[in-house]
């Protein structure tokens, strides 16, 4: 059961972390061209999301990596 856990929290963390990645890359772009710019960015690529929700996802994914990495140091997993 430990192992099943420790499995599903490492892909959790894995997840995480590129989306917490991606997510610091746009704002990097978004800081150096403006939010017009990163709005711009998303529909030429014909994104799904807009910039607002891109702007939850990411900050979630933060929060979700926080707890997971909490989680597995306050239990040493």
């Amino acid at each position: 059961m430990k192992d099943a856990i420790h499995v599903v929290l490492f892909i959790v963390r894995i997840v995480a972390f590129l989306i917490t990645g991606a997510f610091a890359l746009f704002l990097i772009y978004n800081e150096i061209m403006g939010s017009y710019k990163a709005t711009k960015l998303l529909e030429q690529i014909k994104f799904p999301l807009n910039y607002h929700q891109v702007m939850i996802v990411g900050f979630i994914a933060i929060l979700v990596l926080a707890v997971v990495t909490f989680i597995i140091h306050r239990n040493k997993i």
